[in-house]
């Protein structure tokens, strides 16, 4: 009797504790607003009803819109405590609204943020605060075009002087009209300052790291990649990081861009064309840093002002961690930096092209958060056109390191006003 006593004991306690594993079943209504194309409204869209399935008492009510149309109704929304519960975020909007606007994720119980890599989290994170949890990590770096380095007969080079040497050897062969490099000089000046210093040239509150003179090094040496033709010149707006007119033409033979980037300019790639080198940075004697820039290509926040925060990180958690769901959204996000969604799609066989490659390329060096104020579309615009005017020879690079200064100041202060930093 007693034996069977003991038995039965050992069962009730078995299912009392298989029955306390149950995941809660969630209950209320939430508002989800995202921006994005047709693509990604109706995989998003289709992961809603998946969770609504799975949690019946739950409705969700998606806002999607274009960019521009999203960036707009957040302005109104967010300041005004009108918020969604849970919605998409680019760079720099949680300084530009304020951290009060959005719930320290590391307070919330229902998303596990242990799925994440910590130096992901420092990415989204101010002041010890998890305001988001990003979408996919981008890196920047080099990506060589095959069709180019082959026609020319040359193997890719491996560092910025080999770029600049290899110039005059592949114009006598192609033509004066093909380049070794183009694509976002203004972050090109900022790792060429990494690699030389071992830190960007400002912190998160727009600090200036470098000396001056160190500037002028770096300018300076933007000038020479002018002067030996390894760069198209100014007019073919290679200030802007939009892909050159020369691309399609096998003109080019690598871009300096985003792992994101890439796969909006494989389209623009010569025919049989294909980026067969993904270079997270290229070697420099005696290097200070691998000068390898990394930022969240977005993220999900939850608003202060919700009444159903748990629910929103709860949904949140769902998006990155349910197969089902996982495997509807994809990369159509960037590739996922969650660590489960991640594996999900590696599992079944769903990453592939340009941009995974890229970022399995950059996961294997050590990388530097692009600082708040290297994000700031401001300073951003002015240090481009700072470049233009000493490569049109309006300025010398000393002067141009000067006005690199006086522009960090300037935005410093901007930036300040707006209690932005």
């Amino acid at each position: 009797m007693k034996k069977f006593l003991s038995v039965c004991m050992v069962m009730v306690l078995l299912l009392a504790a298989c029955g306390g594993s149950e995941k809660t079943t969630m209950t209320g209504e939430l508002k989800f607003s995202w921006w994005g194309g047709d693509e990604r409204n109706e995989a998003t869209l289709k992961v809603i009803e998946l969770y609504e399935s799975k949690n019946p008492d739950v409705k969700i009510t998606p806002e999607f819109y274009s960019y521009d149309d999203y960036k707009q109704k957040m302005t109104v929304l967010i300041p005004s405590g009108k918020a969604p519960d849970l919605l998409q975020l680019d760079n720099g909007w949680v300084e530009l609204y304020g951290i009060d606007q959005f719930v320290d994720l590391s307070t919330m119980s229902t998303l596990d943020l242990n799925n994440w890599d910590a130096d992901t989290l420092d990415l989204t994170t101010t002041d010890s605060k998890v305001m988001g949890v990003p979408t996919s990590v981008n890196s920047i770096g080099f990506a060589f075009i095959d069709t180019f380095w082959n026609a020319a007969g040359m193997e890719t080079p491996t560092s910025i002087e080999g770029m600049m040497e290899a110039a005059p050897a592949l114009k006598a062969k192609l033509g004066d009209d093909y380049y070794p490099l183009s694509n976002n000089l203004w972050l090109l000046l900022e790792y060429i300052i990494i690699q030389e210093t071992g830190k960007q040239s400002t912190d998160d509150t727009c600090n200036v790291l470098t000396s001056e003179s160190d500037l002028v090094k770096a300018y300076t040496l933007m000038k020479k990649l002018d002067e030996t033709g390894t760069i198209p010149p100014l007019n073919f707006g290679m200030e802007t990081p939009q892909p050159t007119p020369l691309i399609p033409n096998g003109k080019i033979g690598a871009v300096y861009d985003w792992n994101s980037s890439l796969a909006n300019i494989t389209g623009d790639l010569p025919a049989g064309g294909e980026f067969s080198e993904l270079k997270p940075f290229l070697e420099k004697e005696d290097r200070k840093a691998t000068g390898v820039l990394s930022k969240a290509a977005m993220s999900f926040s939850i608003s202060s002002a919700s009444s159903k925060q748990e629910l929103a990180a709860d949904f949140l958690n769902f998006m990155n961690t349910d197969e089902e769901a996982v495997l509807l959204l994809g990369t159509l996000r960037g590739t996922p930096a969650n660590n489960v969604a991640f594996d999900i799609l590696e599992k079944n066989s769903k990453l592939s092209g340009t941009p995974y490659k890229g970022t399995l390329a950059a996961r294997e060096v050590d990388k530097q958060p692009l600082t708040k104020c290297g994000l700031d579309m401001i300073i951003r615009d002015d240090l481009r056109d700072n470049i233009a005017e000493m490569r049109s020879g309006k300025t010398t690079a000393a002067e141009a390191a000067k006005k690199h200064l006086a522009i960090i100041e300037k935005g410093k202060e901007e930036l300040k006003t707006l209690g932005m930093i």
